[in-house]
């Protein structure tokens, strides 16, 4: 056979488009991972800004807590999965009444504005929003809120259930966030926040 009539047999062909076959397997496999690694860096990257911000507001709502336009007791409320305080949300003169609760696997935030002549707090009125998702606290039984007396050192367990809300002086809030239960183990954030004007 004259060597420039020479080509592939089709044995080479085969072995030829096999290793081809597995470079590209390899590629694609090599990019899924790659592609996988990046939503999940960027979901727990989201999911700690979320955390943070829901953490901030939170914790400014607990230190401005005050006697409500009522009259009420600064903190109403002292739940493991529920809190609610009086405290000025917004630049206006009245105090609004403030819920953080867990609803499922979302951290909501309510807000209820006196209205009325004697003023009042229709809690059918709430303005109920959806702060952060992905909160498992609830599923985990491990409470988002934790309360302590003015005597507490560090060491201290917190108040029993069902809290008295003229003891709280200091709140923890232990926040566990998973933003994908197959990829990453959970979030976990804490705070402990002092109320100022107690």
């Amino acid at each position: 056979v004259n060597s420039e009539q020479r080509g592939f047999t089709l044995l080479e062909l085969i072995i030829s488009l096999g290793i081809l076959s597995l470079l590209t397997l390899a590629a694609a496999a090599f990019l899924i991972d790659g592609l996988r690694f990046n939503r999940t860096l960027w979901g727990g990257l989201a999911a700690q800004s979320d955390a943070r911000r829901i953490m901030d507001e939170t914790a400014r709502d607990i230190r401005g807590a005050e006697q409500s336009s009522t009259g009420g007791y600064p903190v109403e409320s002292a739940k493991e999965y529920e809190m609610v305080v009086y405290a000025n949300a917004d630049a206006d003169p009245l105090i609004e009444r403030i819920r953080y609760v867990i609803v499922g696997r979302d951290m909501k935030r309510g807000i209820t504005n006196p209205t009325g002549n004697p003023l009042q707090y229709v809690t059918s009125s709430e303005s109920l929003v959806t702060l952060g998702r992905n909160i498992i606290n609830a599923s985990s039984s491990i409470p988002l809120f934790s309360y302590f007396d003015e005597n507490y050192t560090g060491t201290e367990p917190s108040l029993p259930s069902p809290v008295t809300t003229t003891l709280v002086r200091l709140v923890r809030m232990h926040l566990l966030v998973e933003p994908d239960a197959t990829t990453t183990p959970p979030l976990v954030f804490e705070r402990m926040v002092r109320v100022r004007n107690l």
